[in-house]
């Protein structure tokens, strides 16, 4: 035997003797051994690379910190069984906890009574293998809801475009500080071929539903076979034991309607009527730009307020809200301080202001508030005099040449974490992004002369109500 037949030495010795009988008889079969034989060690050697590096990837797993709110999920293979898959919507975009296209998975195991539990999963869309994974459904989300995006709402193109967002309950977290919210676009046009590709609805389903709807005349409305989806969405989440609200505009006049929608603020109400039960304007706090939601009661959940969407997330409900109070009201613009009591922090209460509103937005706000039977606070005796004392000194500059509202946005503590900021709209921009003109010390002079006509002609109208 030659040299590269060695490898007939490691068989054993009874297959070894046949091995080499039969190439006695049969010599050309001499090289078709040979290559059989490279081909199955090189085939052991990349299963035997393939097992390191997923013995690897555990050990990694198991040493890391899971994020907060969430659980890791283990199985035999990594990833979830795709036998055991109840739902799922793949490969959309998540904005927290995570930055990346992943797949939304309502999923089975067993719970430690024996029976079947669903979990929720974010997991790969190639590996299945879950990134986060939320159990006990029907007690752990907090609220799940699906809202319009400022700027997209009105825009044909991407109307159909909205933000899903769970919030999960601080019992459900090990570590409450860091109890970031469940954030994805999705996108019903591409959630639409999806489902048609996997069966979940049929191809023709567009057109006879856009048939059965052909009267039905809203602008701003989403397209009827998105509503359908959505209503999928919801039967699948109610079945885990979510309760998914929707506050996307309806195709249909007696259903969601916007009675207000523009880039920078919308209003729907879900009754089309004069009640809004959705208020969303963009919003700063500090230098932070972001989108200011007001979120009524529904039978499933008390009424919120909401800042967003990039972290940190800030959802009060409305219950632990002691007072709200408007100030540095101008022609253009106003501020909200929100007074809650902080149950993270032994029912501290603290003060959080949002500024930059647009007056515009005033009054829709004011109502919706003064509905929701939030004590309006702003003419508290302490709280005028500390407004007139800032108001005396707006046109003052600071020692290093900032104004009052500048050094404000400059003192603002709450740094964006290193994945960088996104925008209300959602599109992810770098970091140190230009303060809008309010902000600007040139535009001081202006806003200044505003505060002495505009801020008391609006106080004193608001009195008078």
């Amino acid at each position: 035997m030659s040299g590269n037949s060695e490898w007939i030495n490691k068989l054993p010795s009874d297959l070894q003797q046949e091995v080499m009988g039969f190439i006695q008889k049969e010599p050309a079969s001499k090289e078709l051994f040979d290559k059989l034989y490279a081909y199955l060690a090189s085939s052991f050697e990349d299963e035997a690379r393939k097992r390191k590096i997923s013995a690897n990837s555990d050990i990694k797993s198991e040493n890391a910190t899971p994020s907060p709110g969430l659980v890791d999920v283990k199985t035999e293979s990594g990833g979830i069984n795709e036998q055991e898959i109840i739902f799922e919507l793949p490969q959309i975009s998540f904005q927290s906890p995570v930055r990346k296209k992943l797949s939304l998975i309502f999923h089975l195991t067993l719970g430690s009574n024996g029976q079947p539990e669903p979990l929720l999963s974010i997991a790969s869309p190639v590996t299945y293998v879950p990134e986060f994974t939320i159990r006990d459904l029907s007690s752990s989300i907090r609220l799940c809801v699906l809202l319009p995006i400022l700027g997209n709402s009105t825009t044909a193109s991407k109307k159909n475009i909205g933000l899903l967002c769970f919030w999960i309950k601080d019992s459900a977290v090990e570590n409450v500080p860091k109890n970031d919210p469940i954030i994805c676009q999705v996108n019903f046009d591409t959630a639409k071929k999806q489902l048609i590709k996997t069966g979940k609805i049929p191809a023709e389903a567009e057109t006879k539903i856009n048939a059965l709807n052909a009267k039905n005349e809203n602008s701003d409305g989403i397209k009827p076979i998105s509503e359908a989806i959505i209503s999928f969405l919801q039967r699948q989440f109610q079945l885990c034991g979510i309760h998914l609200i929707n506050y996307l505009p309806s195709l249909i006049p007696t259903k969601n309607q916007f009675t207000l929608n523009t880039d920078s603020g919308l209003a729907l109400s879900k009754n089309a009527n004069s009640q809004n039960d959705l208020v969303i304007i963009e919003a700063y706090k500090g230098a932070k730009d972001g989108s200011l939601a007001f979120l009524a009661s529904n039978e499933y959940n008390p009424p919120f307020i909401i800042f967003g969407f990039k972290k940190p997330i800030l959802v009060f409900e409305v219950s632990s809200i002691k007072h709200i109070s408007y100030s540095n009201i101008t022609r253009l613009t106003f501020s909200l301080s929100i007074t809650v009591s902080n149950e993270k922090k032994d029912s501290k209460v603290e003060t959080i202001e949002f500024g930059m509103l647009d007056q515009k937005y005033f009054q829709i706000i004011d109502d919706f508030t003064k509905r929701l039977g939030i004590n309006d606070d702003s003419f508290n005796a302490e709280l005028k005099e500390k407004v007139t004392t800032e108001n005396d000194n707006t046109s003052a500059q600071n020692d290093n040449g900032t104004s009052p509202n500048q050094q404000s946005a400059v003192n603002d503590s709450d740094d964006e974490d290193e994945d960088g900021t996104y925008q209300a709209g959602m599109e992810v921009e770098e970091e140190g992004s230009d303060v809008p003109e309010e902000y600007d010390s040139n535009a001081e002079s202006d806003e200044n002369e505003d505060n002495k006509d505009g801020e008391s002609q609006d106080i004193s109208q608001k009195s008078e109500e």
